[in-house]
């Protein structure tokens, strides 16, 4: 059998030719697009010009074909949009990325298709099956649920509240600061005595989440276990209790070949349930948008969409505009966090803001302490070597409850904080 292999990294080239070789296939080093008629797969990457048209050739002549890229929007609609024969390799990781090719390659030799499509999942909860007892359309698939909607209708009946809150942390780019900011938020509200909140932050990015790490707990069952449980009721067993706050976590899989398991429907029936179990649930998410952002967006009551003062990190939030237009999630409910702002900005950060329709919540200026503390798991918004990002941070927590409700750090005054800013 001849798998055509067109990838311009050569480490990466290598390795899939490795693969290839162990499962006694021939591996086609051509980019000449005529061979597809003459091979029995194409793994093809998203770096390479014009693979769109590669992928849909297979598409056209039933040939399986996967594409070797980050599960970005643009690949996952390109793959999911050519079809049952096409498929996703995700290059996060090399372990789960080999794992996956040699999954596909047994798939090719025993004569079937992609197993790993963009947003299936072992599971398909609240699927609607039809006459012939074929899934519902997909359409159906990523409507409001039922829970949802009564939820909704249950917020517009008796209004706003500062509890019962579902908050999304999002950034469309990695290394922003996104899952140190949700640690943060989610410790801040577990810890308000005023609040007296049960809180659970739910690490959902599924691809490499490091909530885990940031906190220094131990590996325990996660989503993927609940979701193989169908969603039992012993929540307690799959979640760790941080002991300093009382915060649960529920962590993400530590294999990322296991991302592909979580969907849609699987994360809306996951937040149907925690919202009714905690006063706070807040979800970290990964960059790639996939359509189980969707749910997690709608059910949000506030989206916090991170940025850092980049110009281009900057102008890929500002597209997220369009985005969840796109999503049909009100602007309303999103709130713009510039991170990591440092004392000399090399733009014109105020200008720059004036052209977002998202309200800024603020900003948080860059804090060498916190790298320093997230590697000792210590967390920076009660830690008095980061004074700078715990001002910040207590600051923002309050305008998106709507009030002054979480403690501020001793000898703080937000009032002097404000005339700063």
């Amino acid at each position: 059998m001849k798998v055509m292999l067109v990838e311009p990294e050569e480490a990466r080239r290598l390795a899939f030719t490795e693969e290839i070789a162990s499962c006694t296939m021939e591996a086609v080093l051509d980019s000449d697009i005529e061979l597809l008629t003459s091979v029995d797969a194409v793994f093809i990457s998203a770096e390479y010009p014009g693979w769109e048209e590669y992928l849909a050739v297979a598409s056209r002549i039933d040939l399986p074909c996967y594409v070797i890229a980050k599960p970005t929007l643009d690949v996952l609609q390109a793959v999911k949009a050519a079809g049952k024969m096409s498929g996703l390799i995700s290059t996060f990781d090399e372990g789960a990325m080999r794992k996956q090719v040699r999954q596909y390659l047994q798939r090719i030799a025993s004569g079937q298709g992609p197993i790993i499509r963009p947003g299936d999942g072992i599971v398909r909860l609240g699927q609607k099956k039809q006459g012939n007892n074929k899934p519902g359309r997909e359409e159906d698939m990523l409507k409001p649920s039922p829970e949802l909607m009564a939820r909704r209708m249950k917020k517009q009946k008796e209004g706003v509240s500062v509890r019962d809150q579902v908050i999304s942390i999002y950034s469309p780019k990695g290394g922003v600061g996104k899952s140190t900011l949700s640690v943060n938020i989610a410790y801040t509200l577990a810890t308000t005595p005023s609040l007296k909140a049960r809180v659970i932050l739910v690490d959902l990015d599924t691809s490499f989440g490091n909530v885990a790490s940031i906190l220094g707990l131990p590996q325990k069952a996660n989503l993927v276990n609940w979701v193989r449980g169908e969603f039992r009721d012993n929540l307690e067993e799959l979640v760790y209790v941080e002991p300093k706050s009382g915060m649960h976590v529920l962590m993400s899989p530590p294999d990322p070949v296991d991302a592909g398991n979580i969907n849609y429907r699987v994360v809306d029936k996951m937040l149907s349930i925690l919202a009714k179990r905690y006063d706070f649930v807040v979800v970290d998410t990964n960059p790639a948008l996939r359509a189980l952002h969707k749910a997690v967006f709608e059910w949000a009551d506030t989206v916090l969409l991170v940025s850092t003062a980049q110009m281009p990190t900057l102008r890929d939030c500002k597209n997220m505009e369009l985005v969840f237009k796109k999503m049909q999630i009100p602007l309303e409910k999103v709130k713009l966090i510039v991170n990591m702002v440092p004392k000399k900005a090399n733009i014109r950060l105020r200008e720059v803001l004036r052209e977002f329709q998202f309200d800024i919540l603020g900003q948080i200026p860059e804090d060498p302490g916190v790298r320093e503390l997230e590697n000792a798991n210590g967390i920076a918004c009660i830690s008095g070597k980061c004074r700078q990002f715990a001002q910040a941070h207590y600051v923002i927590v309050n305008k998106f409850l709507g009030g002054s409700i979480v403690n501020k750090p001793k000898g703080f005054s937000f009032g002097a904080f404000f005339r700063r800013s």
